[in-house]
């Protein structure tokens, strides 16, 4: 679990350290990369050198990725803060779901508006809030349930407590969340009310 969670921050840092070179054309993919890879470790460090740096061409998988990793980066941040909220208030698996739910949902459709203002200088600020709310609301949503199936069957097979281990199931479940959304992310694309990552 520690050599997991260390090689998640190792990989965070590499990449942080790259894109300090490196920054993405758009401002907020920096921030998306390095979030992303607290959680998914080296998985993430590769699919940042196979695909993620600035200037390579994506294929329409690639860039499917990058609309679900935006939408990761929401909930990884959330789930941060939901761990040490709780680590201050005591919360039943149920309430820390939720609270992690909202939080997600707020900075979720934060982290989408600035990339569609990014992309979209000229429509009205009430309109793209409109559209990164719903785009976000059906993402996130399936990434949370992704995450709540992931760590209900991890917390079945670890049976080790302590703040090690709710990390470890976090990232874990984090991934879980990844695999769930990415065909929630495609079904918005098709349907246009998300836009698809460059």
């Amino acid at each position: 679990m520690l050599v997991w969670i260390w090689s998640s921050v190792l990989s965070a840092l590499i990449i942080a350290l790259d894109l300090w070179r490196h920054p993405q054309a758009m401002k907020i993919m920096d921030a998306v990369w390095i979030i992303n890879a607290l959680y998914g470790g080296i998985l993430i460090l590769v699919a940042y050198f196979v695909f993620g740096r600035q200037g390579k061409k994506h294929q329409h998988w690639e860039r499917m990725s990058l609309n679900t990793l935006h939408c990761g980066a929401g909930c990884t941040l959330a789930d941060i803060i939901g761990l040490f909220i709780s680590e201050f208030i005591a919360m039943n698996m149920t309430e820390n779901f939720i609270v992690c739910y909202i939080l997600a949902l707020f900075i979720g459709v934060f982290f989408q508006y600035t990339a569609m203002r990014e992309m979209d200088h000229h429509t009205e600020t009430k309109t793209l809030l409109k559209k990164a709310a719903l785009s976000d609301f059906w993402s996130l949503t399936t990434w949370q349930i992704g995450m709540l199936v992931g760590q209900l069957l991890l917390g079945h097979f670890i049976t080790t407590s302590g703040m090690v281990t709710q990390i470890f199931i976090m990232q874990m479940a984090m991934i879980v969340g990844f695999i769930f959304a990415y065909p929630m992310n495609v079904l918005l694309v098709q349907r246009h009310i998300k836009s698809l990552m460059h």
